[in-house]
């Protein structure tokens, strides 16, 4: 769409063009002023046009929530530290000055993820075979009684870690289920507790009992 400037600057060059028509000898010079109006309107439409504002910055992400966890055990600093949501073990392991040298590095799942409020216990190597001895022995048990079984209702943490395939962690989520519910009833209600399945029940259900 042609601009008021331009109108302007077209009237003024037939106006220039009548009068060199009546005064003769003007024509080539009006031809020169059309064509330069001509042009300067190209340009103006070929030219982009300029943003009315500048682009918006993108928006800071949220800083990540924090969580509380006591790390002890055999590690250099035990304490309780802060670490963002979503820290795995061996996060929690390094913020507290890594492990010591008695320490069992491959009896606590290095990859699982922490909680806020969690208790993170790294035993030492000692300890561990104490437990694989004490569970050895309750599998020995002829009689197929109670002697050598697990009781899930007044087992601590580490005697719950003695079962086959509980660690820190499941152990913590049997105790934790225990106190917010009250005792298990039957033993299959373990299943009822994040991260035990029916496969794992399968393992465990031979080495427990709930009287």
């Amino acid at each position: 769409m042609m601009t008021n400037k331009w109108m302007r600057k077209v009237l003024e060059g037939l106006l220039l063009l009548i009068m060199c028509a009546v005064m003769g000898g003007c024509g080539d010079q009006a031809d020169l002023e059309l064509k330069s109006l001509e042009v300067t309107e190209a340009e103006e439409e070929a030219s982009p046009e300029e943003p009315s504002e500048e682009a918006e910055a993108p928006e800071a992400e949220p800083a990540p929530s924090l969580i509380k966890v006591f790390v002890c055990g055999q590690v250099a600093r035990e304490g309780v530290y802060e670490l963002p949501e979503g820290s795995r073990v061996c996060d929690a392991v390094e913020a507290a000055g890594g492990f010591t040298a008695e320490a069992d590095e491959t009896y606590v799942n290095q990859a699982d993820f922490v909680s806020d409020a969690q208790k993170l216990y790294i035993p030492a190597k000692s300890e561990v075979r104490e437990m694989e001895e004490k569970a050895a022995s309750s599998q020995e048990d002829p009689a197929g009684g109670n002697d050598g079984l697990v009781n899930i209702n007044t087992a601590d943490l580490a005697a719950l870690m003695t079962l086959p395939g509980i660690g820190q962690t499941k152990a913590q989520s049997i105790l934790d289920y225990r106190q917010q519910n009250g005792p298990f009833e039957k033993a299959e209600d373990l299943m009822q507790v994040s991260g035990i399945g029916q496969a794992s029940f399968d393992k465990l259900k031979m080495y427990i009992t709930v009287n």
